[in-house]
């Protein structure tokens, strides 16, 4: 969603003569261009007998066109400019949208135009395409959202293009003739891929002229019908007299106790000003004392309650309020169904009033008044999806738009949160289900809600346990930024005493009224042992849980603070607005000093952190393998299965002596980042800092923050059993030693392969849809990665793939052109030396630095040296001599699918 514009930009619209409507956004200071065409078509439009063909076309439009005939050109292009470039297809939209080096730009937008005019859509790229959609659908089968809506689909009116299946797979696509498909996507594209269905975005440093003459030679030959019947989907409605009041339960194991409440409201242009369901959703979801979410939370009937938009198209939207219910909550559904529309009652009858919702507005209209720069390429994809939505006036800001306080419009969208409006999905894991949903084949069981149940939930006098929130006196007016330039100056640092360390940075551009206070709380107890880092993590869960309703109103109000555990201790952050920072980080430091909790509590906490980390056993392969591999490298590092299988032992004891033992060793790293005074930040540090107990440090100088367990040379691999269908793998190749010239090698490494292996793996050799590279550091020890997972092959013919890239891509070096070479070396450089967007990426670097000891704030300025120094003899050396199949340090992490063959051997 766009939030406004900021001052650095410049923006004009036009219409060409074909009808192609077209915004160009200039700001000077960008290094990258970016582009954006979005389609007003999408799934709604595939044809019953094609499922799925709008995502085929969004794939096939990249592989070719008359002018540039080569299926790779595009990709290579922009990965060689240090681009990025991808698309995706929804309901009602397709956007393509890429960004690229500013010198490279015109050649790319030659490239991307011609795309619109002449697509090839060959006929030997269709069956491999497909192969890439089935493999995308089969990498997210398990996906608890997609199966819910799958089932949705299948409750609505079959009338309604909702209804029906739209990714697309194998079933839908593969078994047609090759030649059939090429013609229906032709007609496809012909019908709805014209120049007055699209909008065009641009966002550059070029000036306006340049780019309207690039925009004009480029884009004006996109066809538009003449007098031609435009086609449009009919859109009857979407559910009918069967559709609503079921009780669906389906299998899922990641999120075993959710209960999901679905409500699908029509959508009508004359919200647009009001927001109704922003404003519903900011009422529901509050975590005020005495709120629904409070209350459920405080009688152990949820962990939390999360508020989500499901579906929506023009003309409809679905409101999902998902309770995470915990095994009390579960035994007693009809009371929180109930206890919700209670509160649904009391909205109405009490809720609807002008300073609630001149409250919500004051928030969304800080937020545009102090909007920050996004990325180029995130700019231009929501500016032209907004273009199809709201009039140029409204384009940057529309989404979040909320001036009209209309009482009626508020409570007729109230109306449909009603028991004869509502469908209740509940995910549970048990596997005694006797339907299955189609596609996904998810086991579920359906029936509808009883009569009593319904009558139940028709509520008509209010529940005294349950309030509405109060009012917020951290939402106030805050005047819009003053752009205004102060003098560059570099990062002060004030030695406060021999435990605290302060820095402090002012931005040299914008009178910004956000900024960020980190402050760290070090101690070597979390070296010490496993369990040490486990209790931290119980600790800070308390923490937050019992800052939960104390913080709920700044954190509404766009002042947010975080806490989370590293190597050294704990960290808390207080950002957003500065005005009221001081007194947050106050009262969490103070809560630390002053912890406190009950065995009740504690045992909750540590029930409910065991639930967690055992459902992020459910996430991505990759995200397991990674988590799995800084367990292997860094010493007391709580993995998923290591904290699984050791937080049972942790006492209530242990907790409060651990909470003693750090308090009394820790020490202090403070950053204020923003338009901080210097001596205000030197007394604010000593009031946070003095009622904390005088330091005894401990002394662990005998234990490694990390292993070389790599060196000398050899492979470890190991099987980590995950519940997929697909095989998957992952190389990972480990520096003998933390350096800044590794460093170099290993970033440059990455760069020249990442491009070379996704286009031999994925696209030639068809081996899979999640395949990648990455740098990769791990307790600042340089490395890489190699990542595949695939429906179609066994781990160890996977990890013979990679193996056998390695081995033609040194040799492949030795043939690389000098001029390739050099071009190579100046976009790593250009990324590394890249501006940070915003006050959040300027405010993370410099605390990384600090956390990573870089106190010169000279890091990036010495690996680009060694980066320069690099030369062709040095590389392949490196490559030769770390990056090869044998003989390496390396670990290799694998799952092997039982539906495969071919797999590897273990230690």
């Amino acid at each position: 969603m766009l939030l406004g514009l900021s001052k650095n930009y410049q923006h004009n619209f036009f219409v060409l003569n074909n009808k192609l409507k077209v915004c160009v956004l200039q700001n000077k200071n960008l290094k990258k261009s970016a582009a954006s065409l979005c389609i007003n078509t999408g799934h709604y439009a595939d044809p019953n007998s094609t499922l799925g063909l709008s995502h085929l076309l969004e794939h096939m439009l990249f592989l070719g066109s008359s002018k540039y005939p080569n299926e790779n050109f595009f990709q290579n292009l922009i990965k060689s400019n240090n681009g990025y470039v991808n698309a995706w297809t929804s309901n009602e939209k397709t956007v393509f949208y890429y960004d690229v080096n500013n010198q490279a730009f015109y050649q790319t937008l030659d490239v991307f135009s011609d795309f619109f005019k002449n697509p090839l859509f060959k006929k030997r790229l269709i069956k491999n395409e497909i192969k890439i959609i089935d493999a995308e659908f089969q990498s997210k089968i398990n996906d608890d959202f997609r199966k819910k809506n799958q089932i949705l689909k299948e409750l609505c009116n079959t009338k309604h293009p909702f209804s029906r299946f739209s990714s697309g797979n194998f079933e839908t696509l593969g078994k047609q003739e090759t030649q059939l498909l090429k013609e229906r996507l032709f007609n496809y594209f012909k019908q709805h891929y014209y120049a007055s269905n699209m909008t065009l975005v641009i966002v550059s440093p070029n000036d306006y002229r340049t780019l309207k003459n690039y925009i004009v030679e480029l884009f004006s030959e996109i066809k538009n019908p003449n007098n031609e019947k435009i086609i449009k989907y009919k859109s009857p409605k979407i559910f009918n007299k069967n559709s609503t009041q079921n009780l669906i339960q389906l299998k899922s194991e990641s999120k075993n106790g959710n209960i999901c409440l679905s409500f699908i409201i029509p959508k009508k242009k004359k919200y647009s000003k009001t927001k109704p369901l922003t404003y519903i959703s900011h009422i529901i979801g509050s975590e005020e004392k005495g709120t629904l979410h409070n209350y459920l939370k405080k009688n152990n009937y949820i962990n939390t309650l999360v508020i989500t938009s499901g579906m929506k198209d023009q003309k409809y939207q679905e409101l999902s309020i998902t309770f995470v219910a915990t095994k009390y909550g579960m035994d007693n559904v009809n009371l929180i169904v109930k206890l919700f529309f209670e509160y649904i009652y009391l909205i109405k009858s009490k809720g609807i009033e002008k300073w609630r919702f001149k409250e919500k507005s004051q928030m969304l209209q800080n937020l545009i008044n102090h909007k920050e720069d996004c990325l180029p390429i995130d700019l231009a994809r929501e500016t032209s999806i907004n273009m199809h939505l709201y009039p140029k006036k409204k384009t940057f800001f529309g989404d979040y738009e909320m001036s009209n306080y209309d009482k009626k419009i508020l409570l007729t969208n109230l109306d449909f949160l009603s028991p004869k409006n509502l469908n209740i999905f509940i995910f549970s894991n048990l596997t005694t289900f006797k339907l299955k949903s189609l596609y996904y084949q998810t086991p579920h069981s359906k029936q509808k809600i009883s009569q009593k149940d319904l009558n139940s939930w028709e509520i008509n006098q209010e529940n005294t346990d349950l309030q509405l929130p109060k009012p917020n006196p951290f939402i106030t007016y805050l005047k819009p930024s003053v752009k205004k330039s102060i003098k560059k100056k570099k990062v002060s640092f004030i030695k406060l005493n021999e435990k605290t360390n302060v820095w402090i940075k002012k931005p040299t551009k914008d009178n910004h009224q956000k900024g960020y206070l980190f402050v760290s709380l070090n101690s070597n107890i979390l070296k010490l042992s496993l369990q040490n880092n486990i209790i931290s993590k119980i600790f800070t869960e308390i923490l937050l849980y019992q800052l939960e309703e104390s913080t709920y109103q700044t954190e509404v109000a766009g002042i947010h603070v975080d806490i989370f555990n590293h190597a050294k201790g704990i960290t808390v952050q207080t950002s957003g607005f500065q005005k009221f920072q001081p007194e947050l980080m106050e009262r969490v430091l103070a809560k630390i000093i002053n912890f406190k909790v009950s065995k009740k509590d504690f045992i909750k906490t540590k029930s409910q952190l065991k639930h967690n980390y055992k459902q992020a056993l459910n996430q991505k392969p990759l995200n397991i393998f990674l988590n799995y591999l800084a367990g292997i490298i860094q010493p007391n590092y709580p993995t998923y299965y290591s904290f699984i299988k050791k937080i049972d032992q942790i006492e209530f004891n242990d907790i409060i002596n651990f909470k003693n033992l750090f308090l009394e060793s820790v020490s202090f790293d403070f950053l204020f980042y923003g338009n901080w005074n210097d001596k205000k930040c030197k007394a604010l540090t000593n009031l946070l800092t003095e009622k904390f107990p005088k330091t005894n440090p401990i002394n662990v100088n005998k234990i490694k923050d990390i292993k070389n367990i790599l060196y000398p040379k050899e492979t470890l691999s190991m099987e980590i059993k995950l519940k997929i269908k697909e095989s998957c793998v992952l190389v990972y190749y480990q520096a003998p030693k933390f350096s800044y010239s590794n460093i170099a090698f290993y970033s440059f490494a990455h760069y020249l392969i990442s491009t070379e292996f996704y286009n031999e793996i994925r696209t030639k050799q068809q081996l899979g849809y999640l395949i990648g590279t990455s740098y990769i550091t791990i307790a600042q020890h340089p490395g890489i990665i190699f990542y595949i997972q695939s429906s179609l092959a066994g781990s160890k013919e996977i990890l013979n793939s990679i193996d056998q890239f390695i081995k033609d891509f040194i040799l492949l070096l030795v043939s690389i052109e000098s001029s390739t070479w050099e071009k190579s070396k100046k976009n790593i450089l250009k990324q590394l030396t890249k501006n940070n967007q915003n006050t959040r990426e300027k405010a993370n670097r410099i605390w990384n630095s600090i956390s990573h000891g870089d106190y010169s704030f000279t890091q990036r300025k010495k690996i680009c040296a060694e980066i320069e120094s690099l030369d062709r003899v040095k590389t392949i050396s490196f490559f030769s001599n770390f990056l090869k199949p044998t003989n390496s340090a390396r670990v290799v992490l694998f799952h092997q699918s039982s539906l495969h063959k071919n797999k590897l051997n273990h230690e």
